[in-house]
């Protein structure tokens, strides 16, 4: 994190290079070329992901390109702080100060007053809990990508899909983030149905792998915390999709359902 910005060690030549790799996808897709554009200077958004949306879930990053595509905004990357996450949140205050002061440098940069967090739970909690405590008041506006497009739903082309959905709630968005009505009204805009899983919102079980232990070593652990979480998916009847809106949660949930 201290070398990259990123828990990944994710270079800016690798950056450029998945950037662009997207982009050709969604020009094949599409036909449009639309841009990730990295560390672009005069930039009106700062757009923060995941690490994890340049190499495991890119759906989830050429689905904000897409997004600010449509809306025609002036967006940028920064290499700087490829990182939603803040993992001083979960070990150390000067490594959660020091990680969240690149955000407050990046914006300065690239003269972005809009700063997007991507889809990180405990990125998101320490970004909004903490960033003006932990380096003074900011010069910009904080949104979640989920609040961004909710703000500007009624501008985007949606059709409703034939699709039945249930939503899983992240702790970190609905206990600490103010994440919680914004992803419904999202979904209710272009599925058929929503199913809601019970409990849910600020009740929502855990994914099981939060609080810095997702990793292998600690498999046996997350099962067995993340059990309830799969027995609630599975009450909650047949479905077509699984909406999972966190990085953390993505990599879990797959492997508890399994399991």
């Amino acid at each position: 994190m201290i070398k990259t910005g990123n828990n990944m060690g994710i270079p800016k030549a690798a950056v450029l290079d998945s950037a662009e790799f997207m982009q050709d996808e969604m020009r094949e897709e599409t036909g449009v070329d639309i841009k990730i554009p990295v560390d672009k200077p005069n930039s009106d958004i700062l757009y923060i992901p995941s690490s994890a949306d340049f190499f495991v879930n890119v759906d989830t990053m050429i689905g904000a390109a897409k997004l600010f595509h449509i809306l025609g905004v002036n967006w940028t990357i920064p290499s700087s702080v490829l990182e939603a996450g803040n993992f001083g949140l979960l070990f150390n205050f000067n490594t959660m100060q020091e990680h969240n002061l690149r955000i407050k440098k990046a914006a300065e940069q690239f003269g972005a007053k809009l700063v997007i967090q991507g889809e990180c739970g405990h990125g998101w909690r320490a970004a909004r809990m903490y960033t003006n405590g932990l380096n003074s008041p900011v010069p910009f506006r904080l949104l979640h990508i989920h609040e961004y497009c909710d703000e500007n739903l009624a501008k985007l082309p949606v059709k409703k899909l034939p699709l039945k959905v249930a939503l899983h709630d992240p702790c970190n968005y609905t206990r600490a983030g103010g994440i919680i009505e914004q992803p419904r009204r999202i979904l209710r805009a272009c599925i058929a149905e929503l199913v809601e899983l019970s409990p849910n919102r600020e009740d929502t079980f855990c994914c099981g792998g939060g609080s810095g232990i997702l990793m292998d070593e600690m498999f046996d652990i997350r099962m067995k915390l993340g059990r309830k979480k799969a027995e609630q998916i599975k009450a909650a009847g047949a479905f077509d999709y699984l909406v999972i809106p966190c990085s953390i949660c993505k990599a879990q949930l797959p492997a508890v359902v399994k399991h």
